[in-house]
């Protein structure tokens, strides 16, 4: 029983996540990067998507070093991808290459909440059809022994 509810909640915490970083994600910009030696990497939300980047720089244009935690606001507030200018999405997806990036490389790849919120509820709805829930026996348990054709007893007549 207890197994069942654990099952369900930890199944149940990605979908609320995903809705959540949807809804914050329409009117905020939230990147966490690291970049070190000419290397960069890092993930971010933004309108309705959840991208990931990483990237290779000229070490000579002195960037920070370190992490760093970017945050802005935007309005008015969209929760659909927005198409970007130099490369093509298929329902929010998408992968984009730059091969001249600040003297480097960069990738980008997102995926629209929209579809981590589908792919979650698909998962929460098949692991529940999965543990249906187990009813105990009804009644007492006492086990009715079969009528034997011979009487047996004080009573039986001989």
């Amino acid at each position: 029983m207890i197994r069942r509810y654990i099952i369900r909640n930890l199944l149940l915490l990605p979908l609320l996540l995903c809705l959540a970083a949807w809804a914050w994600s329409g009117t905020h910009y939230d990147d966490v990067n690291f970049s070190y030696a000419g290397l960069y990497a890092g993930a971010g939300l933004d309108t309705g998507v959840v991208f990931l980047d990483c990237a290779r720089y000229d070490i000579s244009l002195g960037a920070n070093e370190g992490f760093e935690h970017v945050a802005s606001s935007h309005s008015p507030a969209r929760y659909w991808p927005t198409p970007g200018g130099d490369y093509r999405s298929i329902l929010g997806c998408a992968c984009h290459h730059d091969g001249a990036w600040a003297g480097g490389w960069f990738w980008r790849i997102q995926v629209p909440l929209w579809f981590l919120v589908v792919v979650s509820a698909l998962g929460l709805f098949f692991v529940w059809r999965r543990t249906p829930i187990r009813k105990p026996p009804q009644g007492f348990p006492v086990e009715i022994r079969a009528h034997s054709p011979t009487p047996r007893g004080p009573h039986a007549a001989a």
